[in-house]
């Protein structure tokens, strides 16, 4: 099926409202804290003196998402999206809160953290997310795309009025702010969400958790996916809360920052929609690795061409890509193999191996940060390991001929 046929688009608009609502839930979930969570780094250390190294450590308690996420995921499947969605929308205002109110002790902020890591997966796209998987079948691609971007589309509009906000009232009032804002999102969200019931929604599975966790473990394209998108994210860290001082080390004065952050935000907004209709048209396993094999190039361009502001936004925007890709290809590849009834479970599944690859690259980011040679020696080593993530996704079964967009893949046992 292709997506200039009029049956595509007849699809999308059918299903406006669940995904309208899905997309607004999800543009204030735990995903908008990429692209606004560096812009109050630096002002907290200048005020605390905390040091790169510091906060890369901070950023590893995102481990705990290996487990957050899969519950998550699973909590969904089983009991719809819109039940698990409001308790994520309590806690993840309630932490940018107790963010504006830290004194100064760093274990304040690792506590946070740590505590965010754990609920704010409750509003997440590994939530919401089912419900483009399980409403959509020829606009599958598409629709999972229009649900990641949104986080992206916030950011993009939220990133410069928060770093304004913060340069002018202060980043405690930046992030009072951001909670309100976030939980009037999240409760009109809700509220517009439908039941995740009827002929087009995705079934709820209440088969016993472990007989699901089997199916997933023993998918061939699952392990495929695990191991690509462990590679191709232990750069989290330098795209999250490392981001603003990683740009001001390549040369970015801090009062751009803003500006290259929003420009990370519209790279992924385009990367979600280009890699979102190519999975609707093109094989999965080409379409992945060279949407992945983006940030390798962009991490190296950073690494060698410090100070040049052209090639640091271009290399800002190829990350951005590759992110809006990561989304579409994780949430997709889960629907496509294992079916939509399964989707949050496995969406947090691939959520937590990306948790477990940003520990481990905050833990490779401190050790090589906390000498005087700066970003450089960590972006090399991002570029070499993205790259070869990128080639494991052409690991990835072989799509059937006979088994077009308008069905998912049932792959015989020995594939899986």
């Amino acid at each position: 099926m292709s997506f200039r046929e009029p049956a595509y688009w007849q699809e999308l608009w059918r299903e406006r409202r669940p995904l309208f609502a899905a997309a607004l839930g999800c543009g204030f979930s735990i995903s908008l804290n990429m692209f606004i969570a560096s812009v109050f780094v630096p002002a907290m250390t200048a005020e605390f003196g905390w040091t790169s190294s510091q906060i890369s450590l901070v950023a590893s308690v995102g481990l705990l998402g290996i487990l957050s996420f899969p519950l998550a995921g699973r909590l969904a499947d089983m009991f719809g999206s819109r039940r698990v969605m409001l308790a994520g929308v309590v806690a993840i205002p309630l932490h940018y809160l107790l963010y504006s109110l830290q004194t100064g002790d760093i274990w304040q902020f690792f506590a946070i953290q740590a505590s965010w890591s754990v609920f704010a997966a409750l509003w997440s796209a590994t939530v919401l997310g089912r419900v483009a998987a399980g409403r959509l079948t020829l606009a599958r691609g598409f629709g999972i795309a229009l649900l990641l971007s949104a986080p992206a589309v916030v950011g993009a509009v939220a990133a410069p009025l928060l770093s304004g906000l913060v340069e002018t009232e202060g980043w405690r009032h930046a992030y009072r702010v951001l909670a309100l804002v976030a939980l009037g999102a999240g409760l009109l969200a809700a509220y517009l969400l439908p039941a995740q019931t009827g002929r087009q929604a995705a079934a709820v599975d209440r088969r016993p958790t472990a007989e699901a966790l089997r199916d997933i473990a023993r998918s061939r394209a699952m392990q495929v996916l695990a191991l690509a998108m462990l590679l191709c994210n232990l750069g989290t860290v330098a795209t999250g809360l490392q981001f603003a001082p990683m740009l001001i080390d390549r040369g970015i004065t801090p009062a751009n920052v803003g500006g290259y952050l929003s420009s990370y935000a519209m790279g992924v907004i385009a990367g979600r929609f280009i890699v979102g209709l190519s999975l609707d048209r093109f094989p999965t396993r080409i379409v992945a690795a060279a949407a992945m094999g983006l940030p390798a190039l962009g991490f190296a361009m950073l690494a060698y061409m410090p100070g040049i502001p052209s090639a640091i936004l271009v290399a800002v925007l190829l990350l951005g890509i590759s992110q809006g890709a990561e989304g579409d290809i994780g949430g997709y590849v889960g629907a496509r193999y294992l079916g939509p009834q399964l989707f949050g479970t496995v969406f947090g599944f691939v959520t937590a191996v990306t948790s477990l690859a940003g520990f481990a690259g905050a833990l490779i980011s401190s050790s090589l940060l906390s000498g005087d040679s700066g970003f450089e020696p960590f972006l090399i080593f991002l570029a070499l390991t993205t790259a070869l993530g990128a080639l494991t996704f052409l690991l990835l079964p072989r799509e059937s001929a006979k088994t077009g967009p308008l069905q998912d893949l049932r792959l015989d046992p020995r594939q899986r």
